[in-house]
C-alpha cells in the first residue's frame, strides 16, 4: 500500500528554530519541502532561512573532516569490521551533542596522528604490492633464462637486479619477494590493529559529521519572517501524533504544528512511500525500476508480485529448469544469508521458479521432452496441455491472457481516476472499455453468423457485428471526450497490446523446441559408452545454454508485459520518493 501522508507546517519564534530542527531531525520522519523557491519566487510571504553563523563558520571544516574520516575508514576497511552498534551510538551521541566548532576541534585534534599512520602504512602496502607484482612478472622469464643463457637478452630485469648474473638475480628476486611479503604482512597487521582500535570512534565521527552537514544543507530550505520560522513538509499520518507530542512537550504552545489535508492538485509533488508485508516488499524494487506511483493512486506492488511470476512460468514452463532455478535461489540464500542484496534477489527469484515448475507439470516438460518421450514418466508422458503439439491453442490462450490482462489494467485505470477525481481519465478509460466490448461483440458475431447470417426482408445481416461496430464508435467518441485524440490512440494501443501477448507463445515455444532438439541430438550420439559420455557432455552444455537464455529472455518479456502493456493502462508515476530528514543515529556503519 501507499503510505498515507499529511502535509504539516511547523511555525514558531526564530529563537527556537535550531532547537526545533533538532527535534525534527531526531524524529526522522518529516520529508522537507524546499521553501526557498517559493521565497525567492514571491509565491509565499517568506524569506529564505539563513544558516546560523556557528554552522556557516564551520561548514567547510566539517566537509573537509568528513572527507578525511571517510578516507581513513576506507583505508582501514572498517565497514567490514564487526563494529559494536551500541558503542557507536554512545560515541555518536557524545559527538553530536557538541557545538559545530567544538565538533570540528575535537575530531580534527584526534585524527591527525591516526591519519598519518594510516597513510604511511597504506603507502608501504601499495609499494610492496606493486614491487611484488613486478617481480612476479619477471620471475618466469628469469627462471627459463637460467637454463638457456641465449634467452638472457630477452629478459628485462627490475632496476635493482640489473647487471647481476642470472642465477644471482633469480636468488635475489626470490629473497626480495619473501622480504616484501613480510613487510606487507606486518603493515597489514598494523592496519588491522588500527581498525580494531579506531573503528567505533571513526564510524561515530563520520555519522556525526554527516548529520551536522545535513542540517547545514537543510536550513536554507526553511522559511522565515521577521520574527518566526516556517518548516513545511510531509509526514506519514501514523507519525503525526508523535511529532506533535514531542514538539508540545519541549516547546509548549510556543511552536505550532498545523496539519493540512493533501489536495488532488498536490498529489504529483507529494512524496511516496510503499509499505507492504515481507512477501510483497522484495518486489518493490521492481516497481522502482518503472518509477514510484503517484500519490493517491494504487500501489502496483501486488500486481507485479502476481503477474511477473505468472508470465515467467507461462513462458518457461519446465520442471527441470524450474528446479535448477529454485535450487540456485535456496543455495544462495543459505550461503549468503547475511547479505541483504542476495536475500532480496532470491526472494524475487523463488516465486518465478515455483511458477516454472507448476507450468512444467501442466506442459509435461522436464528438460524439454526428456521426462515424457525418453524417460516415459507418466506425469510428463500425458500432460494436461502439450504446448509443442498444440501450437494454435497455445497462441489463442496467450492472446486470451492478453485480453484479460489489458482489461484488468483499464479497470484499474478507472479505479485510479476515481481515487484521484480525474474526470477526463475516467471518461477515457470507460470509453476504451466500451470500445473493446464492441470489438468482442464484433468478433463473436463473425464467429456465429459468418456461415449462416440472419435473413431479414431477404437481406443477410449479422446483428452482433453491427451492434459491435456501433458500440466501438460510441466508446471511441466517449474516450475522445475525456482524452481527446489520445482516446483513439489509447484504444488502438490496447488492441495492439492484446496481440502483443503472443510473445508468451513465441518465446516459450522457442525454448521448449530448443530443449527437445538438444535431447534429440544427445539421443542420436549412439549407445556406446563413448557416445553416452559425449552425449551427456553435449546435453549438459546445451541445456546450460538454454537455461541461461530462459533466465534472461523470459524475464525481460515478462517485465515488458507488466510494465508496458499493463501498467500503461493505469499507472501514473510520482515525482518524489519519500526521503525523510533523519539522522544516521550512529548506526550507518554498524
Amino acid at each position: 500500500m501507499l503510505v498515507p501522508m499529511v502535509r504539516v507546517e511547523i511555525i514558531g519564534p526564530k529563537g527556537l528554530f535550531q532547537d526545533v530542527v533538532g527535534v525534527v531531525h531526531d524524529q526522522g520522519r518529516l520529508h522537507i519541502d524546499d521553501l526557498s523557491k517559493k521565497a525567492s519566487g514571491g509565491s509565499a510571504p517568506l524569506d529564505q532561512m539563513q544558516v546560523d553563523e556557528k554552522y556557516a563558520d564551520n561548514k567547510e571544516q566539517i566537509e573537509e573532516l568528513l572527507l578525511r574520516v571517510c578516507s581513513i575508514l576506507k583505508a582501514l576497511d572498517c565497514d567490514k569490521a564487526k563494529v559494536d552498534k551500541g558503542l557507536v551510538t554512545e560515541e555518536y551521541v557524545r559527538l553530536f551533542g557538541l557545538e559545530p566548532g567544538e565538533l570540528v576541534g575535537t575530531i580534527g585534534g584526534v585524527i591527525g596522528d591516526v591519519e598519518e599512520r594510516v597513510a604511511a602504512l597504506t603507502t608501504t602496502c601499495e609499494e610492496a604490492e606493486s614491487e611484488i607484482a613486478l617481480l612476479e612478472r619477471c620471475e618466469p622469464a628469469l627462471s627459463k633464462a637460467q637454463s638457456n643463457p641465449k634467452r638472457a637478452k630477452k629478459v628485462t630485469l627490475p632496476e635493482a637486479l640489473e647487471g647481476m648474473p642470472l642465477d644471482k638475480a633469480y636468488k635475489e628476486l626470490k629473497s626480495r619477494k619473501v622480504a616484501l611479503s613480510g613487510d606487507l604482512g606486518t603493515a597489514q597487521e598494523k592496519l588491522d590493529a588500527l581498525a580494531s582500535t579506531w573503528a567505533v570512534k571513526l564510524v561515530a565521527m563520520r555519522d556525526a559529521l554527516v548529520d551536522r552537514s545535513a542540517e547545514a544543507e537543510a536550513i536554507p530550505m526553511f522559511g522565515r519572517t521577521d520574527y518566526a520560522f516556517v518548516i513545511d513538509g510531509w509526514i506519514p499520518t501514523e507519525d503525526v501524533s508523535a511529532l506533535e507530542d514531542q514538539i508540545k512537550k519541549q516547546f509548549g504552545a510556543k511552536v505550532i504544528v498545523a496539519q493540512h489535508e493533501i489536495k488532488e492538485s498536490e498529489y504529483s509533488k507529494t512524496p511516496v512511500a510503499l509499505k507492504n508485508n515481507s512477501t510483497l516488499s522484495p518486489f518493490e524494487m521492481l516497481v522502482g525500476v518503472y518509477g514510484m506511483p503517484k500519490y493517491g493512486t494504487l500501489d502496483p506492488t501486488w500486481m507485479i508480485f502476481l503477474f511477473y511470476p505468472l508470465f515467467f512460468g507461462l513462458i518457461v514452463g519446465d520442471v527441470g529448469y524450474g528446479a535448477v532455478m529454485l535450487g540456485i535461489a535456496l543455495w544462495m540464500r543459505a550461503k549468503f544469508k547475511n547479505n541483504e542484496g542476495v536475500k532480496l534477489a532470491t526472494s524475487i527469484l523463488t516465486l518465478p521458479a515455483i511458477s516454472v515448475i507448476v507450468f512444467g507439470v501442466i506442459y509435461g516438460e522436464l528438460f524439454g521432452d526428456l521426462g515424457g518421450h525418453y524417460l516415459k514418466l507418466p506425469v510428463f508422458a500425458h500432460p494436461p496441455f502439450h504446448r509443442v503439439h498444440e501450437v494454435m491453442p497455445y497462441m489463442i490462450f496467450a492472446i486470451g491472457v492478453g485480453v484479460v490482462h489489458v482489461i484488468i489494467g483499464l479497470i484499474l485505470g478507472v479505479v485510479n481516476a476515481i481515487k484521484t477525481k480525474n474526470g477526463h481519465h475516467l471518461q477515457e478509460k470507460i470509453g476504451i472499455l466500451i470500445a473493446l466490448l464492441g470489438v468482442a461483440s464484433t468478433a463473436v458475431g463473425l464467429a456465429l453468423f459468418a456461415d449462416s447470417p440472419l435473413m431479414v426482408f431477404g437481406a443477410a445481416i449479422n446483428p452482433l457485428m453491427y451492434l459491435g461496430i456501433v458500440v466501438i464508435l460510441g466508446g471511441i467518441v466517449y474516450a475522445c471526450m475525456g482524452g481527446g485524440v489520445m482516446g483513439v490512440i489509447e484504444f488502438v494501443e490496447s488492441v495492439a497490446h492484446m496481440a502483443s501477448y503472443i510473445r508468451i507463445m513465441a518465446v516459450g515455444l522457442g525454448g521448449a523446441i530448443f530443449a527437445d532438439a538438444v535431447n534429440s541430438i544427445v539421443a542420436g550420439m549412439g549407445g556406446s559408452v563413448g557416445g553416452m559420455i559425449g552425449g551427456a557432455i553435449v546435453g549438459l552444455l546445451l541445456h546450460a545454454l538454454n537455461f541461461a537464455i530462459v533466465i534472461f529472455s523470459p524475464s525481460i518479456h515478462s517485465l515488458r508485459l507488466v510494465f508496458l502493456e499493463f501498467y500503461g493502462k493505469f499507472y501514473e508515476t510520482g515525482s518524489k520518493v519519500y526521503s525523510p530528514f533523519r539522522k544516521t543515529g550512529g548506526e550507518e556503519g554498524a
